[in-house]
């Protein structure tokens, strides 16, 4: 069933079929990412690289829709698209970084973009963004950025077994 009700929203590119209820980092190893993206194609795409490591996706098509998106759910991450309609992802980053300021919290964001110079990424950079990705996305760039920006803890060791603590036990005395 696709959530509806969002200008901009890319419907056909969020499945809530799966399990969220653990979807936050620490609580589990599911990163929910918002995907503010104005080409259908590279949403699409996008939404099967963070599925396929088994993330939660939400697409958008510009920044107005990521900015509502904000407001109704809870995201760990943004992928950014830079050049979009209605609002791009420059002005889109900076209303994030004000209301962030009256929050306390912070969000991670990842500029998206084709453009790839140096001077392209300072801009990006400039704007509050976290980091920096070139498309078309590579699943070895997009991991490391994922894990680099939203840390999964790895499982808490499992309790040691009462004799291994406490030396071994026969007939309810311990021996050393």
């Amino acid at each position: 069933m696709p959530i509806t009700g969002l200008k901009g929203f890319v419907e056909t590119s969020v499945r809530t079929d799966r399990p969220q209820a653990d979807a936050r980092p620490g609580r589990g190893t599911q990163v929910r990412i918002l995907i503010a993206e104005d080409n259908p194609i590279c949403s699409c795409l996008t939404v099967h690289l963070v599925r396929k490591h088994g993330h939660f996706a939400w697409a958008v098509s510009n920044g107005l829709a990521a900015l509502a998106a904000l407001e109704k759910a809870s995201f760990d991450l943004v992928l950014m698209d830079v050049q979009m309609p209605e609002m791009d992802g420059g002005a889109t980053t900076c209303a994030i970084r004000k209301q962030e300021q009256v929050t306390g919290k912070h969000l991670p964001i990842v500029a998206v973009t084709a453009h790839t110079s140096d001077e392209g990424r300072q801009k990006c950079l400039a704007a509050g963004v976290d980091d920096y990705l070139c498309k078309p996305l590579r699943s070895k760039d997009f991991l490391a950025v994922t894990q680099r920006l939203c840390p999964i803890p790895e499982e808490e060791p499992k309790a040691a077994p009462l004799h291994t603590l406490t030396g071994k036990l026969r007939n309810g005395i311990r021996e050393p």
